[in-house]
């Protein structure tokens, strides 16, 4: 999938060369958290069986079938950034958010349809769900696929804990310094054998290696450091 390097304005974009970050050509420290809005721009997708699968599901042949999309990982293995890569291809669709703690939202009569924390909705959730044709795509720490099959669905499971790709892991992290960079171009990026160190410290969990280097780029910074090392 080609992808596009956007750099998104934020609170260090309007501070300008005041950001500390501006001696490395940055905005910001580029592991920082990241706006809803910001996650949906630079996320990328792992399976490259997701965007046929959607473009399948959508087509008009197939708008009377029920048809799920879903996303399976514990905590930290990019489930929401992926729901968010979906609606990317597919436009400004509904996303519903299953908290833990709180109220619980309804699930909307639109389709298609995200839905995030899967395994928090309770049987009237499923019931709506399950009650109308049409592509859903969902995020859960629970693999659902035979329930959802009980349904009648026609359903893609995409395990985000399976091992990633360095070249993989590089591109999504060379999207966010892409994302924070003041002159386009301008910054030295992770390499395919950065890559394979971190996948090696950390596995598969992306949030942990984007929380490490967070770690190392905040640090370096206090160094003087022309550019941060991975390792």
């Amino acid at each position: 999938m080609n992808s596009t390097f956007v750099a998104i304005p934020s609170h260090s974009a309007r501070l300008g060369c005041a950001s500390p970050f501006a001696r490395w050509n940055l905005r910001r420290n580029p592991f920082g958290e990241l706006s809803f809005q910001e996650r949906e721009v630079l996320a990328q997708i792992v399976s490259d069986d997701v965007e046929p699968f959607v473009t399948w599901a959508r087509s008009k042949q197939h708008s009377h079938r029920r048809v799920a999309l879903q996303f399976v990982a514990d905590c930290g293995y990019g489930k929401t950034s992926h729901l968010l890569g979906v609606r990317r291809l597919l436009g400004d669709i509904p996303y519903v958010y299953f908290p833990e703690h709180g109220k619980l939202p309804n699930i909307p009569p639109e389709r298609p349809l995200l839905v995030d924390e899967l395994q928090r909705l309770r049987w009237w959730h499923w019931r709506d769900l399950v009650s109308k044709a049409g592509l859903v795509v969902l995020g859960s720490h629970v693999d659902y696929e035979v329930k959802l099959r009980r349904y009648g669905f026609s359903v893609l499971t995409v395990d985000l804990q399976c091992p990633k790709s360095a070249p993989f892991l590089a591109k999504v992290l060379n999207a966010r310094i892409a994302a924070s960079e003041i002159a386009p171009e301008g910054c030295p990026r992770i390499s395919v054998a950065e890559g394979e160190w971190l996948l090696a410290q950390f596995g598969s969990n992306v949030r942990q290696i984007e929380n490490y280097l967070y770690e190392v780029w905040q640090r370096e910074l206090r160094s003087g450091k022309a550019w941060p090392k991975v390792f």
